[in-house]
Order: structure tokens, then sequence, then C-alpha cells
């Protein structure tokens, strides 16, 4: 009894120690950044703290995308990658894709691979600024020098990447509301191919059924888990 009892408190302590961190994924035209931005682009998080990544750039088309400091604007090898997320107008609420914090040692780099853009000239989202990193370190490898670099780089990567990345991972695609709309991610690590690129920020090519949201999923379980525990520890 005194073992059941301790587990639920870990696990409560764990649940309760646990933070959701808000990103917003794309911008208003008359919003600081604009467009092309998240907001924060920098973010500190612990290990099991959840990012959530929220598709309110409306309308929008994006992708929250895990690069590299050396290669900001290319699919990091094994890395997360949300798919392609379409907002239109007038949306009751908006996507989310929840990414859970595995390794708060090591900075997290991501971009958005969106090629098309309505500035003048046109150009892909990430030569436009739209990057990010999670747990900057201290040192040469500064957010100033690694946007420079996602603003000069030739290519943008288009290749498919997975919801389990590096550092980072989440359990399913993103969660979306009625008249939104969906392409690519894979719940496989590593997985890579030639994805297709919208026609439009609006449009995207295709649309599937997501998952649903990671961290709907496990807050269901850890009150399960917490429910299951102590009904035990209740009856003994």
């Amino acid at each position: 009894m005194r073992f059941l009892s301790f587990a639920v408190l870990a696990t409560f302590a764990m649940v309760s120690a646990q933070k959701v961190i808000p990103v917003q994924v794309g911008g208003n035209p008359g919003s600081p950044g604009g467009v092309t931005v998240f907001s924060p682009s920098q973010i500190s998080a612990n290990n099991n703290d959840i990012i959530s990544f929220q598709f309110s750039g409306v309308p929008g088309n994006h992708s929250v995308t895990q690069s590299s400091f050396l290669n900001p604007c290319e699919p990091l090898d094994k890395g997360f990658d949300s798919g392609w997320v379409s907002v239109p107008q007038n949306l009751s609420s908006v996507p989310e894709w929840n990414v859970t914090i595995t390794n708060d040692t090591a900075p997290i780099w991501f971009y958005c691979k969106q090629l098309l853009s309505k500035t003048d000239p046109v150009k892909p989202h990430c030569n436009l600024g739209m990057v990010g990193v999670i747990n900057i370190e201290k040192g040469q490898k500064s957010f100033s020098d690694f946007l420079a670099s996602a603003s000069a780089a030739p290519t943008v990567g288009q290749a498919e990447g997975a919801f389990v990345g590096v550092g980072a991972s989440a359990t399913g695609a993103p969660s979306l509301p009625s008249g939104a709309a969906y392409f690519g991610g894979s719940a496989a690590a590593g997985d890579s191919g030639n994805g297709a690129t919208p026609t439009s920020p609006g449009a995207p090519p295709a649309s599937s059924t997501p998952a649903g949201s990671g961290f709907a999923n496990k807050a269901s379980s850890g009150v399960v888990l917490l429910a299951t525990l102590f009904g035990i520890v209740v009856a003994m």
C-alpha cells in the first residue's frame, strides 16, 4: 500500500511539473513579424515539457520541421516534422501540434518549409525568417546567426519527416478543427521522401485525418493512470 501511495504521489508530481508552452505558428499581416513567424521564436523548456505549436496564422499554410544550426532550412536526419497544416479564415479554433521534450541538454532548431509567400518578391518562409529554436546554448551558435543563415539559404528542404524527432517527439499528427486541412508526416522516426509542396500558402496538396493531439492523449492517459492507482490504494 505504501508503494502504491508513493507511485500515485510520484505520478502526480510528474504531471504537475510538466509545463505546456504555447508557440504561435504564423501570424497575421498586421502583427509583429508579419505572417512568416514563430512566436516566440526562442523557447526554454525542460524534459517532459510540452511545446504546443498553435497554427494561428490566418489564413496560412505552414509546417514545423526540425533542422540544424548549420543547415537551418533543411530537414534534420531523423528529425520531427508536423506535416503541412492549412488554416482558412473563420475557424472556431486553431490546429495544435504538441511536441514533448525528451532531451533538454541540446538545442532543437526548426523551420517552416513552405516555399510560397505573399511577399514581394515571393520567397520561402524560411528565407523570410520563419525559424525557431528550443534551448539555445550560450556561445557561438547565436539565434541571430541562425536567422542570417536561414535568410541566405539557397534551398529550402521539402523532405517529409516523422513525428518522432531528435530531442523531442509527438505521438501523432496535429489536431484539426473542422475546416482545416492536413498533409504529410509519419509516425515512424527517420522517414524520408519527397514531400509534395502546397500550391499556395492557403491550400495544401492533399488532406488526411490526423491521429490526434499528442498532449490530449498523454493527459488522458495520465488521468487514467492516477485514477487506477488511487482506486487500488483505496480498495486496499
